[in-house]
Parts: C-alpha cells; sequence; structure tokens
C-alpha cells in the first residue's frame, strides 16, 4: 500500500454547479456570522434576500466582457439591461474595484434558494436562529435590493 500511486482524479467528475452552491451556502454562514460579531446584537431570525433574476444575467456578461476590456462605459454597453440602468454602472464600478464580487460560477436564482433552502436546517442548527429566504423581487425590504448574484443579503431580526 504505501507504494501505491496516488490516484488521479477525473475533472468530468467535478460538478462546478454544485460546489458553487456549497460554497454559497458556507459564505452565507460565514457572512451571518461576521455580521453578528461585528453588530455585537443578539439576533433570533434571520432574512436571507437572493439576488433579482436580472443580476445574474448581468453578471454572466459582465464576466464575459471584462476579460475584454475594463472601461466603464464599455461596459456599460455590453451589459445594457434597459430596465435597470440606474444600477448597472454602479454594479460594474464595484466589481472593477473588487473583482471577488463577480463570482467565477455564475448560478441563477432558483439554484441559489435550491441550495439554501435545502440547507436550511443546517444553516439554523449551525448559527442557533431562525432562517427565513426570499426573493429580491418580492421583497419591499431596502435590505434586499444589495443582494447579489452569490452573494445574498442579510437582515438580522
Amino acid at each position: 500500500m504505501s507504494i501505491s500511486r496516488w490516484p488521479k482524479h477525473d475533472e468530468n467528475k467535478i460538478d462546478l454547479k454544485l460546489e458553487a452552491q456549497e460554497d454559497l451556502v458556507e459564505k452565507v454562514v460565514y457572512d451571518i456570522k461576521a455580521i453578528i460579531e461585528l453588530t455585537k446584537i443578539n439576533p433570533k431570525k434571520v432574512q436571507i434576500f437572493v439576488s433579482a433574476p436580472w443580476k445574474y444575467v448581468f453578471y454572466r456578461k459582465l464576466k464575459e466582457q471584462i476579460k475584454h476590456t475594463r472601461v466603464v462605459s464599455q461596459l456599460i454597453e455590453k451589459t445594457k439591461d434597459n430596465d435597470h440602468m440606474d444600477q448597472i454602472p454602479k454594479l460594474i464600478q464595484d466589481a472593477l474595484k473588487d473583482q471577488s464580487k463577480i463570482p467565477e460560477i455564475v448560478l441563477d436564482q432558483e439554484t441559489e434558494i435550491y441550495a439554501l433552502t435545502l440547507h436550511k436546517h443546517i444553516i439554523s442548527s449551525r448559527l442557533g436562529l431562525e432562517i427565513e429566504i426570499l426573493k429580491e423581487q418580492d421583497s419591499s425590504n431596502p435590505k434586499a435590493k444589495s443582494a447579489l448574484a452569490s452573494k445574498p443579503a442579510i437582515l438580522l431580526l
């Protein structure tokens, strides 16, 4: 056994979408813990706002276009969405300042909701909090608008 070769991994068996879902859940738990530590509050419940569907489309376009240019006006033109033009320039500027805001794997709203819902009981037990998962577009809470692809907004209650 000690002279056996280490087994080679098969890239085809790695599900990047599933990995991204697991990362999402871990990041949400980490972020909630960090917010609790920073704010020093003792919440009973947390609301997790999952980004609106248009932001996933936007980040897919931005991820592709940023390979070709970093000029804000060109990125705005290439990622144009007439219904959300008031938000796109700021999202682009934020992404250029901090490229970690652009997810490596851009999922979609339903996949993120599925992953969070599937692990809701685990998140709840790890944090000792009631968990509510909401769609950005279904909420009137201003905090919901800060949700991004792979980076849900979090509100402690």
